[in-house]
């Protein structure tokens, strides 16, 4: 026997309080189960939200390496053309992101016989 129904059974409760005690209950566990639902899926949400962020971060460093891969690339491409756009495109590469690529672009540009306007030799500072 329930509780409810035990003190109605001694004679404290009328059934019309008892049947508003129930009614009270069934409203109670019904407002506690939209409770527990709203809370689980604000919990959902909050998960798939953190997802996204990540996702959304590896994306950004995705576009970011493939604009230093594309900058490397250009880089190579100038040389022996124009020197001086081949240093700003590797220089770019690199402030982008450091890999492979971007070091070999440096590389390259600083192997590559440029425009020499002045040679300083016998320096001593």
């Amino acid at each position: 026997m329930t509780a409810d129904r035990q003190i109605a059974a001694e004679g404290q409760l009328s059934e019309k309080e008892m049947a508003r005690f129930a009614g009270r209950r069934r409203r109670a566990i019904w407002l506690g189960g939209v409770a527990g639902l709203a809370l689980l899926l604000a919990v959902a949400g909050g998960l798939f939200a953190l997802r996204a962020g990540q996702r959304a971060t590896e994306a950004e460093e995705a576009a970011q390496l493939a604009l230093s891969r594309l900058s490397a690339a250009q880089s190579h491409n100038q040389l022996g053309i124009s020197n001086d756009l081949a240093w700003l495109l590797a220089i770019e590469a690199g402030r982008r992101m450091e890999n492979v690529e971007t070091f070999g672009a440096l590389r390259e540009v600083f192997a590559e016989p440029g425009r020499t306007l002045a040679s300083l030799d016998g320096h001593t500072d």
